[in-house]
């Protein structure tokens, strides 16, 4: 590849992903995966901010992963993208009100490049599968990702 990918499709959010049930929850959190991937993959941060607390530092070091990866060396990636099994996603609702759903996501293959070629700075990789934790709060008739471990 010689630029990176144009007309990347912006994620919209479901209907589904605003209520407030475990079925919002996940749907939600399928939305924000899509925000992250569309991130690295379009460079606009914007969908990924507004879906993540502003003190959220997973979500800031993704929106800084994704300057520098893009603007300050000129780097995209080429495949990747991490995706979640929700359908055996748990939940615990904390003390203070903050919600954890525990899924299995996988990381996907990816290599990075720039105009002249293979990345020499960025290794391919592919995390395979783990389990992260997503830390979700509700305000004002909206989910919006606190944390991510």
């Amino acid at each position: 590849p010689t630029s990176p990918a144009k007309n990347v499709p912006k994620p919209v959010m479901p209907a589904l992903a605003k209520e407030k049930s475990e079925a919002g929850q996940k749907a939600f959190i399928k939305y924000w995966l899509e925000t992250y991937n569309y991130a690295f993959d379009s460079g606009d941060v914007g969908p990924l901010r507004a879906a993540s607390a502003s003190d959220c530092d997973y979500c800031s070091k993704a929106v800084k992963g994704v300057d520098v990866l893009r603007k300050q060396n000129a780097t995209w990636r080429v495949g990747g993208g991490v995706t979640a099994a929700l359908g055996q996603a748990s939940f615990h609702t904390a003390s203070d009100g903050l919600i954890r759903v525990r899924v299995r996501v996988t990381d996907a293959p990816v290599r990075f490049y720039t105009s002249e070629g293979t990345s020499t700075q960025y290794k391919a990789a592919g995390l395979g599968e783990s389990t992260r934790d997503f830390w979700i709060e509700r305000k004002a008739n909206s989910w919006s990702i606190v944390e991510v471990y």
